[in-house]
């Protein structure tokens, strides 16, 4: 008998958007442009400032490369960094590289960090830099607000692990604008994806600036000022990006649709409990 295997990877591309971004890339493939960092990057930031409700936002290689490139704008090495243990191993990385120390602590049951236990911490143990909030399957947590409230009463950074949430909404407000800074995935199995690469959004203008001179080596003004990464995104993937963006609601929508289906068959499952959803929450269901 054979298995039918859904596909992890499987994407949401109108058959409109297939067209247009295969075009943009026949146009660019046949141009003098750059073929990274060029103006589709640029367009691609614009919109998903637009988007979040930012002031900033910058591509990236990786969603792992967005991780450190937050976490060494807001200067957390040399010091301590709470995340959750639900996390993928890419964020203790990422602390790691950054030149700090993860600290896990427990989660609650939407994989965001007990604020119980992070205040405990933050109350026992010094030099701790900043606390990373995981909006795990595109469950942006309730508790963000006093993990938020937490961080500014302790002088600590709130960074939001947005990888598997774009375009979740909590509150009326979109994952990537509620902490000091916040970084994406545009990995091949999520809800927006390029294949590859990452975004890091902020309002904080001196954070931003420091991002966009770490992606680049740590070159400012064509002088090398840091020890950097090369974490540039090419533009193929920003107009593959671009096309996603604009169907985004649409395919949010789809997953909604969907996952109203498992939920109704789930609950007549005894010891099946599904992730708690408040109203205030919009999840994209990732």
């Amino acid at each position: 008998m054979t298995k039918q295997i859904i596909p992890a990877a499987r994407r949401y591309f109108e058959p409109e958007s297939i067209s247009w971004v295969a075009d943009r890339i026949r146009k660019l493939l046949a141009s003098e442009e750059y073929l990274s960092l060029g103006r589709y990057c640029e367009v691609f930031e614009e919109e998903v400032r637009r988007y979040i409700g930012v002031k900033y936002c910058a591509v990236c290689g990786s969603g792992t490369d967005a991780l450190e490139l937050i976490l060494r704008a807001a200067g957390t090495a040399g010091g301590r960094v709470i995340i959750p243990v639900t996390e993928n191993p890419a964020a203790a990385l990422a602390v790691i590289r950054s030149g700090a120390f993860p600290v896990f602590v427990d989660s609650l049951h939407d994989f965001s960090p007990d604020p119980g236990l992070v205040e405990r911490i933050l109350s026992r143990e010094g030099d701790v830099r900043a606390v990373l909030g995981f909006h795990g399957g595109g469950f942006i947590s309730e508790s963000v607000e006093e993990l938020r409230r937490l961080c500014n009463e302790n002088n600590v950074a709130f960074l939001e692990d947005a990888a598997h949430a774009f375009g979740s909404m909590l509150r009326g407000v979109k994952a990537g604008a509620i902490g000091l800074a916040a970084a994406f995935s545009l990995y091949a199995t999520k809800v927006l994806t390029a294949g590859e690469g990452g975004l890091v959004t902020t309002s904080n203008q001196k954070l931003e600036g420091k991002v966009r001179t770490l992606r680049n080596y740590g070159l400012e003004n064509n002088e090398l000022t840091e020890i950097g990464l090369s974490s540039r995104m090419a533009e193929a993937q920003a107009i593959i990006g671009i096309a996603q963006l604009r169907t985004i609601e649409n395919n949010i929508r789809r997953r909604e649709e969907i996952a109203k289906l498992y939920e109704e068959r789930l609950e007549t499952i005894t010891g099946v409990e599904p992730i708690p959803k408040p109203p205030s929450l919009r999840p994209n269901y990732y």
